[in-house]
């Protein structure tokens, strides 16, 4: 099985949405989660590059999937 290099991330109030893709773009990995179980997916899933939108509700989630590991871009350029 390819190995996910890149996740994206739909985020919402109750429903999360994630695909990953493996290191040529292709999606591997299709996923609805809660927000307990998106964490505890994502702390036990090997650190890889996450992308989603920049909204007010994104900070926490940031912070809290670094600590597993995981790498942010931004649009501004910050990791």
């Amino acid at each position: 099985m390819a190995t996910v290099t890149l996740i994206g991330l739909d985020i919402g109030k109750n429903s999360f949405h994630l695909i990953g893709h493996d290191q040529h773009g292709h999606p591997i990995l299709k996923k609805q989660f809660n927000r307990t179980l998106l964490l505890g997916f994502l702390a036990n899933h090997s650190a890889c590059r996450i992308v989603m939108e920049a909204c007010c509700g994104a900070h926490w989630l940031v912070r809290k999937l670094q600590s597993f590991g995981h790498r942010f871009k931004s649009d501004r350029g910050h990791q």
